[in-house]
């Protein structure tokens, strides 16, 4: 599956596209944004996301076909998040590539990394979307005049669609963005929130915690070395009464739980339920958290 993007639930209502990649942003050395072109109104909502199948790529097809007789099941789609606003005239999904760990899965990635270091301007690809309910809903926005976003790695990609598209829509909600990574070179959206920062003002503040970092930190207000705890949490939320959170990162993964539980032992918590125990102790209620993991 994509790092950014739940597991692939594709049903037949779901509408396939012929996308044509109108262009590409390198994001990190392993992060690349590409803006696709679908020759008709996208029709998606902010949060969302969108399947790739890769059995579509002729040159994957060796490497699909050994994969398949290894693991003796067919390659299932992987999914995307849109890193777009809907009204941007261009579709994007962010995708990071996937490293092979053997330590930390049996089989080596498929399509992150074709997708990031192969496609160029002008290949053609098929997808099929929109998918998802990771998004801020008209009535949650009613409730609310301020949304969460706690994310770590590429699970940034889907909260800066529904960042972007609430600064536009909703008028009296303002953002805070915890944004977690290994290192400063690691951010996704570096530039992007910084410039959306400066355009917004006071309805937008950007904090940084890198996990990590050995080098300088860059001279950038709330960026600091660490995690994102509970303090940290307890501050914007005393402040935020009714805030709506959006949650999104790697959590314990259901090969991990097999194992774990095959052991007799309990896997150990990532991002996502660390977050969720922190919430948890907050009295946040469950009803105004949305997650979206991945793992």
């Amino acid at each position: 599956m994509s790092a950014s993007a739940p597991t692939a639930r594709v049903t037949p209502s779901v509408s396939e596209f012929r996308a044509v990649i109108r262009d590409s942003v390198v994001n990190t050395p392993h992060t690349k944004t590409l803006r696709l072109d679908l020759g008709a109104p996208a029709g998606y909502r902010a949060g969302q996301y969108v399947t790739i199948d890769p059995h579509q790529f002729a040159e994957l097809r060796s490497i699909v076909g050994s994969l398949e007789q290894l693991k003796r099941r067919r390659e299932a789609p992987r999914a995307y998040s849109l890193s777009s606003a809907p009204d941007e005239p261009c579709v994007a999904i962010t995708v990071k590539e996937e490293v092979f760990d053997p330590s930390d899965a049996p089989f080596p990635p498929l399509l992150s990394g074709f997708l990031v270091h192969e496609v160029r301007a002008g290949d053609a690809l098929t997808l099929r979307g929109f998918v998802g309910t990771y998004t801020l809903t008209d009535e949650a926005a009613a409730e609310t005049d301020h949304v969460l976003h706690l994310c770590a790695g590429s699970g940034s990609v889907a909260n800066l669609s529904i960042l972007k598209d609430s600064l536009r829509r909703h008028s009296h909600i303002r953002h805070t963005f915890v944004y977690s990574n290994r290192t400063w070179q690691d951010v996704i959206f570096r530039s992007e929130l910084r410039a959306i920062r400066a355009y917004w003002g006071e309805r937008v503040q950007v904090i940084h915690r890198l996990t990590r970092e050995n080098g300088p930190l860059p001279g950038e207000a709330n960026v600091a070395r660490g995690r994102i705890d509970f303090d940290l949490l307890r501050t914007i939320l005393v402040a935020h009464p009714t805030s709506r959170v959006f949650v999104c990162g790697p959590g314990v993964s259901v090969r991990e739980r097999r194992a774990a539980a095959a052991q007799g032992t309990t896997p150990a918590p990532r991002f996502m339920e660390t977050m969720l125990g922190h919430l948890d102790a907050l009295a946040v209620p469950r009803a105004h958290i949305k997650m979206e993991a991945y793992g």
